[in-house]
């Protein structure tokens, strides 16, 4: 088993029957996260970051796991930034994702109304005359 099978697997572990906010399976956050990383470390860190993020057990099975040989170890301020970040990196990108399209569809709307307003001017005499 890969660094990234293994790591999902804890992962799956876990979140197993976890929801997020809006209702979703909440093992789709850290494959959100993974997906965005380039290396087979960055692929597990993010699998594995609200794994330690919020539970001490699951750490401490890690870190007596082989796994811990493959995971830099890294202060807990630092931790947290990175958790903090992947995860406001993760809402970023669902909000661009659900909202652009609205965004999008408000701004045709607002288009087409001020269009409409400009096409519905009175026209000057010399036009309506020829």
């Amino acid at each position: 088993m890969n660094l990234i099978e293994k790591s999902l697997e804890i992962a799956l572990k876990a979140n197993a029957g976890q929801r997020d906010k809006a209702g979703k399976t909440y093992i789709l956050h850290p494959l959100r996260v993974m997906s965005k990383m380039a290396t087979e470390e960055e692929m597990a860190v993010a699998l594995l970051h609200d794994v330690i993020e919020d539970s001490e057990a699951f750490i401490k099975r890690v870190l007596n796991n082989r796994l811990a040989a493959k995971i830099k170890k890294v202060d807990i301020e630092e931790q947290a930034r990175i958790m903090s970040n992947l995860d406001k990196f993760d809402t970023l990108t669902i909000s661009i994702s659900e909202g652009l399209p609205r965004e999008t569809e408000l701004r045709q709307k607002q288009y087409e109304y001020y269009r409409d307003l400009l096409l519905s001017f009175p026209k000057p005499n010399s036009e309506a005359a020829a």
